[in-house]
């Protein structure tokens, strides 16, 4: 038989346990819901040293690493006005991976000129609940002799911050023109792209450097 103070005690201890119960249920309550829950369900996740983004000539194969799942027409209304506001289909959701406390980047795979081969990185940011920034990290686009290559490669810096050097080729086969000139004009340029500060942040355009430590198979 339990004494009067040790009812007490077991009184107090109960009656601790409902109120901290009760009080994480009401935190859990406040807690606002990211009305980007479906759309990041809908990417796997990755994690990497670095990651080569390339787009393909078929992007819808199989064997595509970026074929992603397609997103339907209320996931692809969150993404940015420009980006989603003709399109309803297209849209497939490839990566997603952690850049700092509060972003997050989805690697999206998008409509183009002609069919779903622009690889797109878009940036959550959770606090904000909001997609803050984009930019394009793969295309391939042929036509009439004129050809357009992109790839990127994703990595981590210095303190573990999220870069990205843009590598793209524009290429123009003279003889689309000139049936006797064989020869094919040839530009590549880089770009280097920060992505853990508070925005997109270009921070170098040295080709001659950036080539050294990103060379694609065009």
């Amino acid at each position: 038989m339990l004494s009067v103070p040790a009812v007490k005690q077991t009184l107090f201890i109960g009656l601790l346990i409902i109120v901290t119960a009760c009080k994480d249920h009401y935190q859990h309550q406040l807690q606002p819901v990211s009305r980007f829950g479906r759309l990041l369900a809908a990417y796997a996740d990755v994690t990497f040293d670095s990651l080569t983004v390339n787009s393909s000539e078929d992007p819808d194969a199989k064997t595509n690493p970026f074929r992603g799942k397609q997103l339907d027409s209320t996931c692809i209304r969150l993404l940015p006005g420009k980006t989603a506001s003709t399109y309803d289909s297209g849209f497939y959701a490839c990566y997603k991976f952690r850049i700092d406390g509060s972003k997050i980047g989805l690697i999206t795979r998008t409509p183009s000129e002609y069919i779903s081969s622009s690889i797109k990185l878009f940036i959550l940011d959770e606090k904000l609940d909001s997609i803050v920034g984009h930019l394009e990290l793969a295309e391939l686009i042929a036509d009439a002799g004129d050809v357009i290559n992109k790839s990127s490669l994703l990595f981590k810096g210095g303190n573990r911050k999220v870069q990205c050097i843009i590598w793209q080729q524009e290429s123009h086969d003279n003889s689309v023109n000139n049936p006797k000139d064989t020869t094919t004009d040839v530009s590549d340029r880089y770009y280097l792209v920060s992505l853990s500060g508070h925005s997109i942040d270009t921070t170098s355009t040295d080709s001659a450097r950036l080539a050294n430590r990103f060379r694609p198979i065009p």
